[in-house]
């Protein structure tokens, strides 16, 4: 007959293993999520901007699935492979687990926090720039540089560009004429730390110093703060009149 010993070391040998799968499958699960909605979007522009908002997130969130898998592996295999004679031992094989996990999380949280947000820039610039062709009749478009697009932009869309609040792209089939223009949020992912030079500045805050009427321009103050040395910057920048951003919004409404 098997003592209570017995019993309660299967019965954490099952809740581990099943730890195990569990948090596997959902980082799995997580992962198959993030591209099936990243496959529905069509258009390069709405593919930027939700690789940049919501890659990261993803990310965390498949790294703590990952770190409790691998907690609970650890109590898997660490009680294997140890000969268990008092339930203390399960005390400390889990406290050995539970170290082993937190070590495993603080490195993914070191390396999506302070590393991955450089593959992550040059993953969105490919995407930005990589070449496009006409969905009308299949031609190679090209990207018009800052001095040539301008003709292409409203007075609203270059104010942005000038304060750094949306970037535009615009594609021209030099044969017909046709335009792609596409829109990118500006500060939409993380900056240069000018302190410790990680890509690690994030904005966090922003105030209103002046607002915009139908004629005047208006300021806004921007506060930055670095995740990793937690350096601070504040940046102004200028948004456009009113009736500039009311156009804007037309004649995007027009190409989309």
């Amino acid at each position: 007959m098997k003592s209570n010993l017995s019993v309660f070391v299967e019965r954490w040998l099952a809740a581990s293993e099943a730890g195990v799968w569990s948090f596997l499958f959902l980082a799995l699960f997580i992962l198959f999520l993030y591209v099936v909605q990243l496959g529905v979007l069509e258009k390069s522009a709405h593919k930027y901007a939700f690789v940049s908002k919501n890659e990261t997130r993803y990310l965390w969130y498949m790294s703590l699935c990952l770190t409790l898998a691998i907690t609970f592996a650890s109590c898997f295999w660490i009680t294997n492979i140890t000969s268990v004679t008092l339930n203390s031992h399960l005390y400390g094989i889990g406290f050995i687990s539970m170290i082993i996990g937190i070590s495993v999380g603080y490195s993914l949280y070191a390396v999506i926090n302070f590393y991955y947000p450089y593959v992550l820039e040059k993953r969105l610039t490919h995407m930005r720039f990589r070449p496009r062709l006409s969905p009308k009749n299949g031609h190679q478009l090209r990207l018009l540089t800052e001095v040539e697009e301008d003709e292409y932009l409203t007075q609203e869309m270059i104010a942005d560009e000038n304060a750094h609040i949306y970037d535009y792209d615009v594609w021209i089939d030099e044969d017909t004429g046709e335009k792609i223009i596409e829109k990118y949020d500006a500060h939409s992912h993380a900056l240069i730390c000018e302190n410790c030079q990680f890509r690690t500045l994030h904005d966090y805050k922003e105030e209103v110093i002046h607002e915009a009427t139908d004629s005047d321009p208006g300021m806004v103050k921007r506060y930055y703060k670095c995740s990793y040395c937690n350096h601070k910057e504040e940046k102004i920048a200028t948004t456009a009149p009113l009736s500039l951003e009311a156009e804007s919004e037309d004649f995007m409404s027009e190409l989309y």
